[in-house]
């Protein structure tokens, strides 16, 4: 899971004990909460991923954003260029290991239910190529 820093506000009723309210506030963002199994992955995720790792790689290469090495760019994107979502898809469910009886990868956790991170793939093929400087 990718960990960010985070502010809460506490009301002036909820400062004490402050640890219960920030539990609290957290807690539907718990990684570790289990859920009902529902399938975690398909090949429409697989290849909506692809397209949007594409996208992105796209959008730094037209721009020649410096931050990133422009050629690991453009390798990388024709690397995502061939891969299918097939592909990307069997990769997922090579290391999972929990289905339905459908073949379909199930998870129980929360961290990949939450409404808030629908938008994060549980896997990305996307990997920033940074420069190591100018």
């Amino acid at each position: 899971m990718t960990h960010f820093t985070v502010g809460i506000i506490v009301p002036d009723n909820e400062l004490s004990p402050l640890d219960n309210f920030v539990s609290g506030q957290m807690e539907p963002y718990c990684e570790h909460t289990e859920v009902e199994p529902y399938v975690c992955y398909s090949i429409d995720r697989a290849k909506a991923e692809i397209e949007r790792d594409i996208r992105r790689l796209e959008r730094i290469i037209e721009r020649q954003d410096q931050v990133y090495n422009l050629d690991k760019c453009r390798n990388l994107l024709e690397e995502i260029r061939r891969i299918t979502p097939e592909e990307k898809y069997r990769e997922y469910v090579k290391h999972h290991e929990s289905f339905n009886a459908k073949g379909e990868p199930l998870s129980t956790s929360r961290a990949s239910s939450n409404p808030f991170l629908n938008d994060r793939p549980a896997s990305s093929s996307f990997e920033p190529a940074f420069s190591a400087g100018p």
